[in-house]
């Protein structure tokens, strides 16, 4: 019962993480708070992705973006965004 629930999960996550480019695009849309709303969304993306490390069966062929720089450009973009929104808060901070 349990391996095929997380074999669904694996099997749905690996076609949904396909999509992070445009799912962080999202936040935009909403005037307010973008900058913490994109972090929402890439931390519940990374949560995804790490849960898809350890999918015991090889990751399939993306459709978007293939791997590994799907990961690379993914957790390059969480680490940009993650430094403007500390940048921001600093020059807030200093003014």
């Amino acid at each position: 019962m349990l391996t095929s629930l997380l074999f669904i999960l694996f099997s749905v996550f690996d076609v949904v993480f396909d999509f992070w480019p445009f799912l962080l695009i999202a936040p935009f849309l909403n005037r307010k708070s973008r900058l913490r709303n994109m972090i929402y969304v890439w931390g519940l993306w990374a949560i995804i992705r790490i849960f898809l490390f350890f999918n015991p069966q090889p990751t399939p062929k993306s459709l978007l973006i293939p791997e590994p720089l799907s990961t690379i450009l993914f957790f390059a973009t969480g680490l940009i965004i993650i430094s403007i929104m500390f940048s921001v808060s600093f020059w807030k901070r200093k003014s």
